[in-house]
């Protein structure tokens, strides 16, 4: 219903840690929109639970790593990818 390009959510390796991969875009303010409004309805969803959304790098010194991160693909007008 918010039209976030949910590409795919998985279970991750530490205790209750989910990945949510959202459709790239090759707008920057769309992706970060996307992000943003992936990021608040979880909040606002679990609450409704009792529970917090934590997106911090590492919430628990004992567990896997966590966290917001991007991958960036950058590539120039003919299509070549200027990073590599």
């Amino acid at each position: 219903a918010a039209c976030i390009p949910l590409l795919k959510w998985e279970e991750e390796r530490g205790r209750g840690q989910h990945e949510i991969s959202l459709a790239p875009s090759a707008d920057i303010i769309d992706s970060i929109r996307a992000a943003e409004a992936a990021k608040s309805i979880l909040q606002s969803l679990v609450k409704k639970f009792g529970l917090d959304a934590d997106i911090s790098a590492r919430p628990f010194d004992d567990q896997p790593g966590s966290g917001l991160h991007l991958h960036v693909h950058l590539e120039d007008a003919s299509g070549s990818n200027v990073f590599v």
